[in-house]
């Protein structure tokens, strides 16, 4: 289990509490990996690990479940959220349709910063992609659809992309990730970029949930041990 060192907070006027300290390093460390899906979470290690009581850890799980993060089961305990077939298929869905209107809504807007930004993130991916880097891959593929959300200007967009989790979602698959994978979703990426560049937001919209479409169609087509 990762060392608790760095859970102790910078002295400022303002501590946070034991329960916001707990919680914003675990979180982190789930959406670094670190902690894997399905991976369970013992309570009495947590407690140890941290020198705080059972009702801090109770109360950080707690809040993490509510966020899709982790999940609770009778006799079994928490663990990091692990999504079914079923769950793919939902934020599949979900993501066609928020994602798409954010492409849209960022093409329409776009600033000066944002061009640059983007065109910063697109040579990254390629560089990424020309070395073969695959972990590095797939987390500039999360910062830019991030990008697009974050950029939509629709705070509703940002919040029910928050709470699908999609990063925890990419690395419940990380592994099954190769270079062919990678191609196929540059060249989407690519369109996407090119299309939003030259302020087409409807062909936009369009290439984004294709792009998000298939790659629902790929996990769905994984065998039953990736949603165990």
């Amino acid at each position: 289990m990762p060392k608790a060192e760095e859970v102790k907070p910078a002295p400022s006027a303002e501590q946070p509490s034991s329960v916001e300290r707990v919680a914003s390093w675990l979180r982190h460390k789930i959406y670094d990996g670190e902690f894997t899906p399905g991976q369970r979470l013992i309570e009495a290690e947590l407690t140890e690990q941290f020198s705080v009581g059972r009702s801090t850890i109770r109360e950080v799980i707690r809040r993490l479940t509510a966020e899709g993060l982790i999940e609770t089961r009778h006799h079994y305990g928490a663990r990091v959220r692990r999504f079914t077939r079923a769950d793919v298929t939902s934020i599949y869905q979900v993501r066609q349709v928020i994602e798409g209107l954010a492409v849209r809504l960022t093409t329409h807007h776009l600033s000066e910063n944002g061009r640059t930004s983007l065109r910063g993130l697109s040579d990254e991916l390629s560089a990424a992609k020309s070395k073969g880097d695959i972990k590095r891959y797939i987390e500039l593929n999360g910062d830019l659809h991030d990008f697009f959300v974050d950029e939509s200007g629709n705070p509703f967009i940002a919040e029910i992309a928050a709470r699908l989790n999609t990063r925890i979602l990419r690395l419940q698959f990380k592994q099954v990730f190769d270079l062919d994978n990678i191609a196929i979703s540059h060249a989407d990426h690519c369109a996407i970029l090119n299309a939003v560049l030259r302020g087409d937001a409807y062909d936009a919209e369009l290439l984004m949930r294709a792009h998000i479409g298939r790659s629902q169609q790929q996990i769905e087509s994984y065998d039953d041990s990736f949603f165990q």
